[in-house]
């Protein structure tokens, strides 16, 4: 007992002397220290990684070759650091002096998720436009501000606490794919100043081949192998959503990966199989190792998924937003919600009809989801082609590759004169 008191003790001395550092050294600096006009941030999701949307309106800028901006892509990982640099890429490691200075003179910063405020130096950060891109839509009820912390704000102590933590940020711009969402998800849910419905600038890359940038970040080697099957055999890509309370469907055992590989290797299909970042697998899956399963490829969870996404012929999801994004293709859905009840109970509340928004069959066990791929793969009849368009057309107002395009002339135009 004495020891925990002991370590709560030195656990709130050490938060306190953080807390009084950036109050009395890192403010300051950040306000006094000038913005350089032209100079940007971009931040990728948990530590930095390279993939979403901050790396392809990233990689939209550095295309430009515009020799009037400065910008960086910013991580705590130094293998992406150096994949970056040897690509001749302007990248910045967190925390080496340089990059501190750059921070604090950046005038923009440009985000795919809330981690960056709270992992990579936000107070260093204070004084820029925050422009925050998001990385998803779909049917599940956000998270980025919980109706408790407006409360919370609403007192001056709540304030302090949250703006010294880097929390519930505010964004100068947010961007949304539709009117849809702007209204109905976003400005329920994020704090921002204005919002633009430009699409995202990860699915302009379904209207161009991938080059050597756009496959950075991405699982080369499964996609390498991608490419030498899709002409001989079909290939789907299933994801699982990432679980908060745990589990997937292999673990839950609503999925028999050697039944899964023998069933793929008599219809003459391969499996992509990616989980969540979150979610890491590695070694021995449950009954069998996974690199001995035929006809069933790991894809790095890790990894950028986007590059790979045309060259599949079908998708198998649960609760991933990325079925959203593969409406662009236009191409078959199938669904597997085995724990629909458990996941909103105990995961994530919905905030639509799942059967409404997701335009699939809902396949609810393996000899459900075995029938539906049997459907695809003899050239069934597609059901659900209207209701595909349906929902597309009601999540994005823009399918033209240009998403990228409109959001840097806002920028652009708003906050570097």
């Amino acid at each position: 007992m004495l020891r925990a008191a002991i370590e709560r003790i030195t656990e709130y001395i050490k938060f306190s002397l953080i807390i009084l550092f950036r109050l009395c050294v890192i403010l300051p600096l950040a306000y006094i220290i000038p913005k350089k006009r032209n100079l940007a941030i971009f931040v990728g999701s948990h530590s930095g990684l390279f993939f979403d949307n901050a790396k392809y309106l990233f990689l939209y800028l550095h295309g430009l070759r515009k020799k009037d901006m400065e910008y960086y892509f910013l991580t705590e990982d130094k293998n992406i650091f150096d994949e970056l640099n040897q690509e001749k890429l302007p990248a910045l490691l967190y925390k080496r002096f340089y990059t501190i200075i750059k921070m604090l003179r950046a005038n923009i910063l440009i985000s795919d998720s809330n981690e960056w405020s709270w992992k990579i130096g936000y107070h260093f950060l204070l004084g820029s436009y925050k422009v925050q891109l998001w990385h998803g839509v779909g049917f599940k009820r956000l998270i980025i501000n919980k109706p408790e912390d407006f409360e919370i704000l609403k007192s001056f102590k709540g304030k302090l606490v949250y703006y010294l933590r880097g929390r519930l940020q505010k964004y100068d711009l947010f961007i949304s794919t539709s009117e849809f969402y702007s209204q109905n998800v976003f400005s329920k849910s994020a704090n921002f100043d204005t919002i633009l419905e430009t699409g995202y600038p990860r699915n302009d890359s379904f209207f161009v081949k991938p080059d050597k940038y756009s496959l950075l970040g991405a699982d080369r080697e499964a996609f390498n192998r991608i490419i030498n099957l899709k002409d001989k055999y079909k290939i789907t890509l299933f994801i699982p959503t990432f679980r908060d309370s745990g589990g997937d469907p292999i673990n839950d055992k609503a999925l028999n990966i050697s039944r899964l590989s023998r069933f793929a290797k008599e219809n003459n299909f391969y499996v992509i199989l990616k989980f969540h970042n979150w979610k890491q697998m590695a070694g021995p899956i449950y009954d069998v190792r996974f690199d001995n399963v035929e006809n069933v490829i790991r894809y790095d969870p890790a990894a950028d998924i986007y590059p790979a996404l045309p060259l599949t012929d079908f998708l198998i999801t649960d609760y991933s937003s990325v079925y959203m994004d593969y409406l662009f293709l236009n191409k078959p859905i199938l669904f597997f919600p085995y724990d629909y009840v458990k996941y909103i109970k105990k995961d994530r509340e919905v905030q639509f009809d799942y059967n409404w928004i997701t335009p699939g069959p809902k396949c609810h066990d393996q000899d459900e989801l075995e029938g539906e791929i049997k459907n695809i793969l003899n050239g069934g009849n597609d059901k659900y082609a209207e209701k595909r368009k349906e929902i597309s057309d009601l999540a994005f107002k823009y399918k033209d590759g240009k998403a990228s395009e409109r959001i840097w002339g806002f920028i652009k135009e708003n906050y570097m004169k």
